[in-house]
């Protein structure tokens, strides 16, 4: 048994098979153990990490004409389109729906949950001995809908009180200000104003 990894071929990709040290047994942990022990191969860490970094690169620009866009995102049509490719019952192809393959934060109904949920946490009271920082975590970044989603309410602030009023200075200079979020902490980017954020999760150092 072993784990069959797409890797990057030129302009092509090949299937090449990791096998696993062990026999395969029914414990919980196999496959677990069997996947920790590759990622401490160099070889194959390098191999891995270089596939990723191309299959990202192929999904967040919607490269079609990278084979390995039909594992990343397999929406629409092929590209180039088989002759045999089925017909719709009215007029042009059949397509296949990105309704539920988007990766991270493309996931525009993770954004409106993450917002939600960001709200929520902020208004829940928490013991004052603990500096509490609130955020969304994902995977990966909106690599395709982040001037959509993401970037309109980066900087957005709200001021915390329950007096009616139409400008911040009419409140108690106290009065607390706070950023939607402090941080949307990803492996692919991280979007932050906060200095302890940006120095505990920049992965790309």
């Amino acid at each position: 048994m072993g784990l069959m990894m797409p890797t990057p071929d030129g302009t092509d990709w090949k299937a090449i098979t990791w096998p696993f040290e062990k026999r395969f047994d029914d414990s919980d942990s196999y496959f677990v153990d069997m996947v920790a022990d590759l990622l401490a191969q160099d070889t194959f860490f390098s191999n891995y990490l270089n596939s990723w970094q191309r299959a990202f690169t192929a999904y967040s620009a919607k490269d079609k004409t990278d084979a390995i866009f039909w594992l990343t995102n397999a929406c629409g049509v092929p590209s180039p389109l088989p002759n045999n490719w089925p017909d719709r019952a009215g007029s042009g192809r059949e397509t296949i729906s990105d309704g539920k393959t988007s990766v991270g934060l493309d996931r525009t109904d993770d954004i409106k949950k993450g917002v939600y949920q960001l709200l929520k946490l902020r208004m829940t009271p928490i013991n004052d001995d603990y500096t509490v920082k609130v955020g969304i975590v994902s995977n990966a970044h909106a690599a395709r809908h982040h001037e959509d989603y993401i970037q309109p309410i980066e900087h957005v602030m709200w001021l915390e009180s329950e007096a009616n009023v139409a400008k911040a200075g009419d409140l108690p200079s106290a009065t607390p200000v706070h950023y939607l979020f402090d941080g949307i902490i990803t492996f692919t980017q991280v979007f932050t104003k906060d200095d302890w954020i940006k120095k505990n999760f920049n992965f790309n150092e």
